[in-house]
């Protein structure tokens, strides 16, 4: 071989990355949902779209935006949740722009990828504080959670908020979010899809 790895190789300060697949009954669900409305939408697609140009690059984007979902439904950890996060979150601005030819799906486009960037930060914020207080705790459990940690100086709120800073609006509140906009730039069978 030429390339060999541990299969849990540890790093400085007894940090360990394991990079896997979570399957419990939830990511199953999840990951039902998203290959029957991936299936779908590019069942639809194949209708909707037959008389557009460039389509061998809006099924390689809507593809890779399928496989980077199923990669988020199925992560084991929030390393790996995040990367594959930015994979959809730059498929979308792929998908958004997908009519680049128009200014005001270039500027949507621009305008989505700078909007979600904001959300990602915190998202990795909230990421570096979990991991802190986990590996200041030791490998020995997440204890810290039962100890009192998350409700002492508003913890608590700022980490789910921090989480979930990057969560879509919903569909029906297109008017009080910017997303509304940049969505109604996509090809019609993508915003099915996309959360971004």
């Amino acid at each position: 071989t030429w390339l060999s790895l541990p299969a849990n190789p540890t790093f400085p300060y007894g940090f360990s990355l394991v990079i896997g697949t979570l399957v419990d009954p939830l990511s199953s669900l999840m990951l039902i949902v998203v290959t029957v409305v991936g299936f779908l939408v590019l069942l639809y697609s194949i209708g909707y779209m037959h008389h557009e140009h460039g389509l061998a690059r809006y099924y390689a984007e809507l593809s890779l935006f399928l496989t980077a979902m199923i990669g988020l439904v199925l992560s084991n950890n929030l390393l790996e949740f995040f990367l594959f996060w930015e994979l959809v979150g730059v498929c979308s601005y792929f998908l958004i722009g997908f009519f680049y030819e128009k200014p005001s799906a270039a500027s949507a486009a621009k305008e989505a990828f700078l909007i979600t960037r904001i959300g990602d930060v915190l998202f990795l914020l909230g990421i570096f504080i979990f991991f802190y207080v986990y590996a200041s705790d030791g490998p020995a459990g997440l204890h810290w959670a039962s100890s009192g940690f998350l409700f002492a100086y508003g913890n608590l709120p700022f980490l789910a908020g921090s989480l979930g800073a990057n969560t879509p609006a919903p569909h029906d509140r297109r008017s009080l979010y910017p997303g509304g906009r940049r969505r109604q730039e996509r090809p019609v069978p993508a915003p099915r899809l996309a959360p971004g």
